[in-house]
């Protein structure tokens, strides 16, 4: 039983001198946005992202609860497709997949094809996953673009 007692200081201080404070991952350009699928019910959106990741571990990220506003109208809820791992200590390219609701989308169109400039926002949470930790993230990004810059 003393060798356990013994072990505590030793985990204390492994605990504390291994673990680093977590440092945010962040988007740093959004390099492209390409119509992949579409059909009656939905619109599937593949969208290529720079994302810098300056920890010294990989992160997962799992699934999303997103909502997607388009000039300030509701498009519905957007759902990631595809899970990404982010490498240790990079800034890399990646695509995420998104799927829409195509009747709220299309609500929205016709303002789309008049303006010259849209604004995308997308708010809600990322389930994040390190090792056996999960954490969600709050998201909140606007993105200004031009309706030509779209890929069909």
């Amino acid at each position: 039983m003393k060798k356990i007692f013994n072990l505590y200081p030793l985990l204390f201080v492994l605990l504390f001198v291994c673990c680093k404070p977590f440092q945010e991952v962040k988007v740093t350009q959004i390099e492209s946005v390409a119509l992949a699928e579409r059909t009656n019910t939905m619109v599937k959106v593949d969208v290529g992202v720079k994302i810098n990741n300056p920890n010294g571990y990989r992160i997962k990220i799992k699934r999303s609860d997103l909502e997607g506003f388009l000039n300030g109208k509701s498009v519905g809820k957007v759902n990631m497709t595809n899970r990404i791992v982010l490498a240790a200590r990079s800034e890399k390219s990646y695509t995420m997949s998104f799927t829409a609701d195509m009747t709220q989308l299309m609500k929205s169109l016709p303002v789309l094809m008049i303006t010259k400039t849209a604004v995308l926002n997308v708010k809600g949470y990322i389930t994040a996953k390190v090792f056996i930790f999960r954490k969600r993230v709050p998201v909140d990004m606007k993105e200004h673009f031009s309706p030509d810059d779209i890929q069909f």
